[in-house]
């Protein structure tokens, strides 16, 4: 294995056996929950009277209970909540070799630095990338219990929910 290749695999094993992008995709599946409330309650007008100040805050978010609608929050949920989340990953995965003082022995490894760095952005792209992914799934898949009319194949094909992330 050359050594870009076992750099690459072992911040993949780092990164996997830690509980930090699992936290953060578990924290992150919460946006299409509550995207799927949303759409639960603007479903139901009445019921949103009832509750007040969440139906109105559900109107506000998210409009009209269809698919375009929820698409559009979930677009909306990976592009600003990913900001944030994807930054905060990113930096842990730099900032872990300080905070664990293992980067003097980082870079006493015949490995060349370029190696290191360039593997440790691969695996925070493919985190980013598998999160925003299980966040669409998700997202469908409620969509799907909820419901929603106006589902066809080419509306989500066409809709830049993975794509979004270029805010």
């Amino acid at each position: 294995m050359s050594a870009f290749g076992a750099a690459i695999w072992t911040e993949f094993l780092k990164s996997r056996r830690s509980k930090v992008p699992w936290v953060i995709a578990a924290g992150f599946s919460l946006a299409p929950l509550v995207g799927g409330l949303f759409m639960v309650i603007l479903k139901n007008p009445e019921r949103a009277r009832q509750l007040g100040l969440l139906g109105a805050k559900a109107e506000l978010t998210a409009g009209s209970a269809d698919w375009p609608s929820l698409l559009r929050l979930l677009a909306e949920t990976i592009g600003a909540g990913g900001f944030v989340l994807f930054a905060f990953l990113t930096a842990w995965l730099f900032g872990r070799e300080f905070a664990d003082r293992t980067v003097r022995g980082l870079l006493a490894i015949p490995t060349p630095r370029w190696a290191i760095v360039v593997a440790k952005l691969l695996v925070v792209a493919l985190w980013c990338g598998g999160i925003s992914i299980w966040i669409m799934v998700l997202g469908l898949l409620v969509g799907a219990l909820v419901g929603l009319p106006g589902w066809s194949a080419s509306l989500v094909l066409s809709t830049r929910v993975l794509n979004s992330v270029d805010v």
